[in-house]
């Protein structure tokens, strides 16, 4: 069933990005994600529109949730119907107020997450924080984690902002 729905929660994601519009500051990296996403929400504050991703919101169901404004339904088919009806509806373009700028982090646990991550949303902003050792054991290599982080940067327009953390040489690297 979980996989079911994620399929369809892409698709919803999609046509809602697409309906709207928004802005994207993505951010990954091994440490510092919900802390930098705290802080760019605190610095943008109220002078957008904006949504920022709750928890660990930062894979193939918490991302696209995100997106729809709405929150994991853990068993409950009920729940995830009317998830899905209401991501509908949206994604429809029916909503005033939608937010101007989304804030999503990207996790990775295996090579190709951030790329199905970023064919959902395309980053304006992306963010690095910082490649550790932390998911080798996912990837194999620090080389490996590093090109998987990086995919977030290589996913920006032309015209897209990269904010990557100099203190960190795989990092600044990208």
């Amino acid at each position: 069933m979980m996989i079911m729905i994620q399929k369809i929660l892409k698709v919803l994601a999609v046509r809602t990005m697409r309906a709207y519009k928004p802005k994207v500051i993505g951010i990954t990296g091994s440490v510092g994600k919900t802390s930098t996403r705290n802080a760019i929400q605190a610095a943008i504050g109220d002078a957008k529109r904006i949504r920022v991703a709750e928890e660990n919101y930062n894979n193939e169901i918490g991302l696209p949730l995100t997106i729809l404004g709405e929150k994991p339904q853990g068993t409950s088919l009920f729940g995830w119907l009317g998830v899905l009806w209401r991501g509908l509806v949206l994604s429809m373009g029916a909503k005033d107020n939608y937010p101007q700028w989304l804030v999503l982090e990207y996790g990775a646990d295996k090579k190709g997450d951030i790329l199905y991550l970023t064919d959902v949303a395309r980053p304006y902003i992306s963010v690095v924080t910082a490649v550790g050792i932390a998911h080798t054991e996912f990837f194999g290599t620090i080389e490996d984690v590093k090109e998987e982080k990086g995919t977030l940067v290589r996913a920006l327009p032309e015209d897209g902002i990269a904010i990557l953390n100099a203190d960190d040489q795989n990092v600044e690297s990208m």
